[in-house]
């Protein structure tokens, strides 16, 4: 009920003719309702705090404090409104202009990301990476060494004041004084090793490029039912339709998309391929040509016991038909030795030619 009023006012609030619709008291109950247990609420009421913040440059800093500590919230794992929380990270940082504050909150926001699902990096990781390019100030994730302490914009001379020390403070409540602008972002370091492949790319892309080359929607993409789903040999039935609307259009959108194990997957160039598809392009692909190669064997199999037969004819003419069995399935038993010791020869010189090159 609370969240539901709270997004209306959230949407009627820009069509306000007075800026002091919002009084003080309701200022004050908005900061409480951020701590509230309810995740919609919070940031539903952080969302009214920063339209009222655009007007009202006293409880700027204050909200930033306050959107600084709900990124701790452990209830952010759980819900599933975090696409509304990163829209209003994304907007914050584009308008804040004190450098030192927006490290900060990418800082904690990337900690929190490195704990969470893949998704939730990648779209924290898309986030800065839009805040940079729609901003003033740019968080540069290359930069090294201490830099210069950002004053704050709105000039309160208790919010100026440098901080004493020069290691960065994680725990602190004010962004400001946590010193995360002065000390290298090593939260680039830890996503970077991630085991998801499409977190890399994005820190990569990040690092050198200086900005990120996606146009999908990470809370999609990236899912465990994204991933699944990319198991499931079957296409959807057609002129069916699930009883929950988001279900089938999921299921339809990605039924246009060439299946993984598909002829069209495999023939497409292999720098076209998504970082979380390119094991099944090479699984799919390398266990294509094992077929082929398995046909070859097939056939020199039975080359092999062509052979074998005309050569029973011939040698054992004499012996009885119990030991002709015997010595045919012994030499058929040396013959399949030597060609797996060719194979695994084969795969040697492979192997050392590709450390070779490595080097």
């Amino acid at each position: 009920m609370l969240g539901g009023l709270l997004t209306g006012v959230n949407r009627a609030y820009p069509y306000t003719a007075s800026q002091d619709a919002i009084t003080k008291d309701n200022v004050d109950t908005l900061f409480k309702l951020v701590y509230n247990d309810n995740f919609n609420v919070s940031v539903q009421s952080l969302m009214l705090l920063y339209q009222v913040s655009g007007s009202k440059s006293d409880i700027c800093n204050r909200y930033y404090q306050a959107l600084y500590s709900k990124l701790v919230d452990p209830t952010i794992s759980k819900s599933s409104k975090k696409s509304l929380l990163l829209n209003l990270i994304y907007k914050s940082l584009k308008r804040d202009t004190a450098v030192a504050r927006k490290i900060a909150i990418a800082r904690r926001l990337l900690q929190v990301s490195n704990l969470d699902e893949p998704f939730l990096a990648c779209a924290s990781l898309y986030t800065i990476s839009e805040a940079n390019k729609n901003s003033i100030t740019n968080i540069d994730p290359t930069e090294k060494g201490p830099r210069q302490s950002e004053e704050s914009s709105q000039g309160n001379e208790s919010e100026s004041k440098t901080p004493k020390s020069d290691s960065y403070s994680a725990g602190i409540r004010n962004p400001l004084y946590s010193n995360a602008d002065r000390q290298d972002l090593w939260e680039f370091s830890l996503l970077s090793r991630n085991f998801h492949p499409s977190v890399n790319e994005f820190v990569s892309s990040l690092l050198v490029d200086g900005e990120v080359s996606y146009s999908g929607d990470p809370f999609n993409d990236f899912t465990r039912i994204k991933f699944l789903d990319k198991f499931v040999f079957k296409n959807p039935k057609k002129g069916v339709k699930a009883a929950n609307k988001k279900f089938y259009s999921r299921n339809q959108a990605d039924s246009e998309l060439p299946q993984v194990y598909s002829s069209e997957f495999r023939e497409q160039n292999a720098n076209k391929i998504n970082a979380d598809e390119r094991f099944f392009f090479e699984y799919f692909k390398a266990q294509k040509t094992s077929k082929v190669v398995d046909e070859e064997d097939k056939d020199d199999d039975a080359t092999e016991t062509e052979a074998l037969d005309f050569a029973n004819e011939i040698k054992f003419a004499s012996t009885t038909k119990q030991d002709k069995k015997k010595r045919v399935v012994k030499l058929k038993r040396k013959m399949r030795i030597m060609r797996q010791t060719r194979d695994l020869i084969t795969a040697m010189e492979t192997l050392m030619m590709k450390k070779m090159e490595l080097k």
